[in-house]
């Protein structure tokens, strides 16, 4: 005897479960397995009606769409609109208050930044 049988009752028993239950609850109802059902239809016209439209599909993709219309070659235009809107600060922190900005003019530590301050119309072309 195999160790999968049709019957769930011996793959149960199998697994050291009388009957479906162990410790009087059916475990068949608490662990199911569930696969999917898959039908095998045996008419050759159904069949090849498949394997056309497949064919079919394959030449629209790589005849029609990429070697006729060099689809890899098309590249369609990116369009972007973009809106930004900057406002000044409420309160400004002096910069020597800040523990991130390099207070000298000459080398700044690797773990500080160069701050500054921009004008209005100056921050539109940094």
């Amino acid at each position: 005897e195999f160790w999968f049988s049709t019957s769930h009752d011996n793959i149960v028993r199998k697994m050291g479960a009388a009957n479906g239950k162990l410790c009087g609850v059916n475990v068949n109802e608490h662990f199911p397995y569930t696969v999917p059902v898959q039908a095998v239809i045996k008419d050759y016209r159904l069949g090849c009606l498949n394997y056309c439209l497949m064919f079919m599909i394959f030449l629209y993709v790589a005849v029609y769409q990429i070697f006729y219309h060099c689809g890899y070659l098309l590249k369609p235009d990116v369009e972007l609109s973009m809106r930004a809107t900057l406002r000044a600060p409420a309160n400004l922190t002096a910069f020597k208050d800040l523990s991130y900005c390099c207070h000298t003019s000459g080398v700044c530590p690797p773990t500080t930044l160069r701050c500054e301050v921009f004008s209005g119309p100056s921050v539109l072309h940094v």
